[in-house]
């Protein structure tokens, strides 16, 4: 249940809040529940919403989605270091 609520509050916090203060949320959350995934599709929904192609990227246009798969893999792998 505490799980949900913390999905939800994600959730509300990705269509109000800027994504800077949103994954530092998200992070968090990782190491409070075990395999917290929603980090990777709060970032895809977030990309969906608010994604725009950047010339920069090469017209690439999931750059938060990408980010945040890799900083799921160090998280990922600091999780396990710290035996949490």
């Amino acid at each position: 249940m505490m799980r949900f609520f913390a999905d939800l509050l994600l959730l509300v916090a990705a269509t109000l809040l800027p994504w800077w203060l949103v994954l530092p949320c998200a992070a968090v959350f990782f190491f409070i529940f075990e395999h917290y995934v929603e980090f990777l599709l709060l970032a895809l929904f977030m990309d969906l919403i608010y994604g725009a192609p950047l010339a920069h990227f090469f017209g690439f246009q999931f750059i938060l989605s990408l980010g945040s798969a890799v900083l799921f893999l160090a998280l990922t792998f600091i999780k396990k270091r710290m035996r949490i």
